[in-house]
């Protein structure tokens, strides 16, 4: 398994700016048909496109609106965690 995650990819699917702040989208919306669908355009493979996604949308889901900087703060965390455990981040996550 390739223990990279394309994490940079994950603004593929996101319109935040620097500074701006823009509503959560809905899980649905966020995960399954604008983040994990960009994620396998550019990776090629669904096996860490959706974990990575569902990741990043669970560490976002409490809040109204989001930053650039609390984005890159969920998938940073994201990271880390599949970077601790690869195998229970894609289970934990697979969805």
């Amino acid at each position: 398994m390739d223990r990279r995650m394309p994490w940079a990819l994950l603004w593929a699917c996101t319109v935040v700016q620097a500074q701006e702040s823009v509503p959560v989208p809905a899980r649905e919306a966020l995960v399954e048909r604008e983040c994990a669908p960009a994620l396998m355009r550019e990776v090629g493979g669904e096996a860490c496109a959706h974990p990575a996604c569902e990741c990043s949308y669970r560490h976002l889901s409490d809040r109204q609106t989001m930053t650039r900087e609390e984005f890159d703060a969920a998938a940073t965390l994201c990271r880390a965690e599949f970077e601790q455990d690869g195998a229970g981040f894609l289970e934990k996550y697979r969805g």
